[in-house]
């Protein structure tokens, strides 16, 4: 028995040894599981944060293109605005010349609201009248 007995502890023996390897195995998997698990909680986070920053960006760039564009909206309104203002006077300014024209025109035909200038009068009448006063 005693045969029988020390093939029992050599098996007992290489048993607890592979128990022990088996849990030290066991441990260095559950602890690289572990480091994995924290690895893609940290992954998952700062996509997280990333995703966060990413939607704060978007609303950001949506709110400032949306005050440009009423900025241009204003500001084309403004450049409308000039435009009619311009037009308006350029009608005006022709609406002016042309009754200017119409008054001269005008004038030129009546004869008795025109008096022509001195030097239009013939030198020989100016004598004359210089003559009469003297």
């Amino acid at each position: 028995m005693t045969d029988l007995a020390r093939g029992l502890g050599r098996d007992l023996n290489r048993l607890k040894d592979a128990a022990e390897r088996n849990s030290s195995a066991k441990d260095e998997i559950i602890k690289k599981q572990n480091e994995t698990i924290s690895f893609l909680k940290q992954q998952r986070d700062a996509l997280a944060d990333e995703q966060e920053h990413n939607r704060n960006l978007h609303q950001n760039l949506s709110v400032a293109k949306e005050q440009t564009i009423e900025r241009l909206k204003s500001r084309i309104a403004e450049m409308e605005n000039l435009v009619h203002r311009q037009e308006s006077m350029m009608e005006g300014l022709q609406q002016h010349q042309a009754m200017e024209a119409t008054q001269e025109s005008s004038v030129r035909r009546s004869p008795s609201l025109h008096q022509p200038p001195l030097s239009s009068t013939p030198s020989s009448l100016r004598k004359t009248e210089h003559h009469t006063e003297g």
